[in-house]
């Protein structure tokens, strides 16, 4: 049985992958579509990559938690 300091500490480990992933997401849009130079064939929308993040994230989440 897991005690409370095992809970707590798997707790803040699913923040802080939630929040790394937010971050890595984020920054990847940032350099993908506002500082390459290069032009992009097709504009991607913040509200199309959001949904995609949003979608992703559970599994993210997951597959780090059973780590």
């Amino acid at each position: 049985m897991k005690n409370s300091a095992q809970l707590l500490y798997g707790f803040v480990l699913l923040v802080g992958d939630f929040v790394a992933l937010v971050a890595a997401f984020t920054l990847a849009y940032i350099i993908r579509v506002k500082l390459d130079i290069r032009p992009l064939i097709e504009q991607v929308p913040a509200q199309t990559y959001l949904y995609l993040f949003l979608s992703l994230l559970p599994f993210w989440l997951l597959i780090f938690a059973l780590l």
